[in-house]
């Protein structure tokens, strides 16, 4: 009733959640992006109003240190025209201190009091690759990639849904689906069949 509550005060939740289940029907090649949107969604919705990310450097010392030496070097460089000037002023006064994008996405993880392995962070990580449009490697041929895609596609829904469980006040087991699915590396790490929330 708790993730029904959740779902009811977002509608980014709402989507995420439906997103969730609908990714887990599609082809295996289209499920890691998915499940990204879907993870970043959901962070961003459970971090909205939080002031779990710290800045860079402190903000106070960024506005009186760091940003007049910026804006000194930007108006140094004669050959750059107005309007490059105007987007790299706006990038440097408005979001050049925030946290990386992959800081958000595990600090979600920590605000819930769930430890992320090396594992998690690896695939939360390639959410830079996937939405700069690295789907896949062009290394080796697509069909010989469905396995990795298979597992990184099982791990971002179970750290998906380890975060609306959390949100939604849930002590438990959850089912790790990739070791019941055979998957290689997490049988080789040992990772448990239930992952204890």
């Amino acid at each position: 009733s708790k993730l029904a509550q959740l779902c009811y005060k977002s509608n980014d939740i709402l989507l995420a959640t439906s997103m969730l289940i609908d990714g887990s029907l599609m082809n295996v090649m289209y499920q890691k992006p998915f499940f990204h949107v879907t993870l970043e969604t959901i962070t961003t919705t459970l971090l909205k109003n939080e002031e779990d990310l710290p800045p860079t450097v402190p903000q106070d010392r960024y506005n009186q240190e760091i940003v007049p030496v910026l804006l000194k070097a930007l108006d140094g460089i004669e050959w750059l025209d107005e309007e490059a000037k105007r987007i790299f002023t706006k990038r440097i006064s408005n979001n050049l201190n925030s946290a990386p994008n992959s800081n958000k996405l595990e600090a979600c993880f920590s605000k819930y009091g769930y430890v992320l392995t090396k594992a998690d962070k690896k695939a939360i990580n390639m959410r830079n690759s996937t939405f700069h449009g690295t789907l896949s490697s062009e290394k080796k041929p697509i069909q010989a990639q469905q396995d990795e895609m298979f597992a990184v596609s099982l791990r971002l829904h179970k750290l998906c849904s380890i975060l609306l469980l959390k949100a939604a006040d849930f002590s438990g087991k959850v089912l790790n689906n990739e070791v019941l699915f055979g998957i290689k590396s997490a049988c080789e790490d040992k990772e448990p069949i239930y992952v204890e929330l």
